[in-house]
């Protein structure tokens, strides 16, 4: 079975979204059924002189997976690892965790502009009151009040 790198969501019985792509379950007028799943990626249009190639027909759902996965390979730069947005999905985690903790909801924005905006001054105002002694309490900015254990 191939391994997900995005979340499966069944749309209805015969449409999923994959990610950036979308995958559709079309039976063709012709045997055999080795095209009846159809595939393509968000910002496909279809233009014939546009040379875009993400989009494909194959046999089942499974195959659907496999072929993108193929062609975000070879989209890769050389001697990158498919592996390559792990990382990536770690920081967008990390991101929305902080942002939670932080009780900042989901907006409307980019995450750059919320950690430009609110995140990065709270966090330094944050920082800055930190003692430079381990060991002190700091519940005001400023205080020598020692820890209790």
């Amino acid at each position: 079975m191939t391994e997900h790198r995005y979340p499966l969501v069944a749309k209805d019985k015969a449409q999923w979204k994959y990610g950036p792509w979308c995958i559709e379950y079309r039976p063709k007028p012709i045997l055999p059924t080795a095209w009846d799943f159809d595939w393509w990626h968000d910002d496909f249009d279809g233009a014939p002189d546009a040379g875009d190639t993400r989009r494909g027909s194959v046999g089942s759902l499974e195959d659907c997976l496999e072929a993108i996965h193929e062609w975000e390979d070879d989209q890769l730069p050389a001697g990158l690892s498919p592996n390559y947005r792990q990382p990536a999905d770690g920081y967008a985690t990390a991101f929305y965790e902080l942002a939670a903790l932080m009780g900042i909801p989901a907006q409307a924005r980019s995450p750059k502009e919320v950690w430009d905006s609110e995140m990065l001054p709270r966090l330094k105002a944050a920082l800055a009151c930190q003692p430079a002694t381990e060991g002190l309490r700091d519940d005001t900015c400023g205080s020598d009040e020692r820890l209790s254990s």
